[in-house]
């Protein structure tokens, strides 16, 4: 197995952060391995949301039988109902379970973007080490040092940039995921934005989270 390395130097692993590519094209490394816990953690984060609104996981999976129809409302451009064909939906004096099942699926969209980017920063960054390890980026070094410009090397640096970009749409995520949680909906009378929309929730603004300074989180000044 092939591994791209820090060094640039394509070949053996020679440390914990080298990536290696599998048959399907995806990129994997020692430090991403925790992925598979994150992806569980998630899953397990919005069952229990669910069965907070519902009551019970059974009254969301009968509910959900009713109304999958509606999952992608508003969210998916996949979806065959537009944003204005939502709104008309909304406004009306729609039943509890289905304002309840609307607010639980636009927690886990919010969930699936955490997830999204979480697995587009691992690919971007596996698909630039490999272009990193490209022996035709390699030239003599003079005096110790070597530099290398180039359009190729313009769009490398590009994926390193994305991967900046997504960082800080990660942080911004998890900031409105937190505050939700923490301030998750018990009156479900209409049909209302996410309070992290409302108040425009980002990174930013950590200091109006509950585990805003949490040790060891993403919360943490330090």
């Amino acid at each position: 197995m092939l591994f791209f390395n820090l060094n640039g130097v394509v070949g053996e692993k020679n440390n914990d952060q080298s990536f290696y590519k599998n048959l399907m094209g995806e990129y994997f490394s020692l430090l991403t391995e925790y992925t598979y816990q994150f992806e569980k953690q998630l899953i397990n984060l919005e069952h229990s949301i669910q069965k907070c609104v519902f009551g019970k996981m059974e009254a969301y999976w009968e509910a959900s039988k009713v109304l999958y129809s509606l999952q992608e409302i508003g969210l998916s451009s996949e979806s065959k109902l537009s944003v204005q064909d939502f709104e008309s939906i909304v406004i009306k004096n729609l039943p509890e379970n289905t304002l309840k099942y609307l607010y639980v699926n636009e927690i886990g969209y919010l969930i699936s973007n955490v997830q999204n980017v979480v697995n587009s920063i691992i690919q971007i960054l596996g698909s630039f080490f490999e272009e990193f390890n490209d022996q035709l980026l390699v030239i003599p070094a003079v005096d110790g040092c070597r530099v290398v410009s180039s359009p190729r090397i313009t769009a490398l640096i590009s994926k390193l940039n994305s991967v900046i970009i997504s960082l800080g749409s990660l942080l911004d995520y998890a900031a409105k995921l937190v505050y939700e949680i923490e301030n998750l909906r018990v009156s479900f009378s209409s049909y209302q934005k996410l309070e992290c929309y409302k108040k425009d929730i980002k990174h930013g603004k950590r200091n109006l989270l509950r585990l805003n300074e949490l040790r060891g989180s993403l919360f943490e000044s330090d």
